[in-house]
């Protein structure tokens, strides 16, 4: 006899994965786009790219 999953266990997906990853990378763009024009303001130099990745490299120190 097969052993049940219990009924509260959830499978994670593959696409559950990719659904969250580009959730989270929608989110991390919207924050550079928002955040962009006051850092812009203090750093004239800084490219949107560099601002962008300055949040998601940030992010993944923590």
């Amino acid at each position: 006899m097969p052993s049940a999953k219990p009924a509260l266990a959830k499978e994670i997906r593959p696409t559950d994965c990719r659904e969250y990853s580009v959730g989270r990378e929608i989110a991390d763009f919207l924050h550079a786009f928002y955040s962009y024009p006051e850092c812009f303001a203090e750093n004239p130099q800084i490219s949107f790219q560099q601002h962008l990745s300055s949040i998601t490299t940030e992010k993944e120190l923590r």
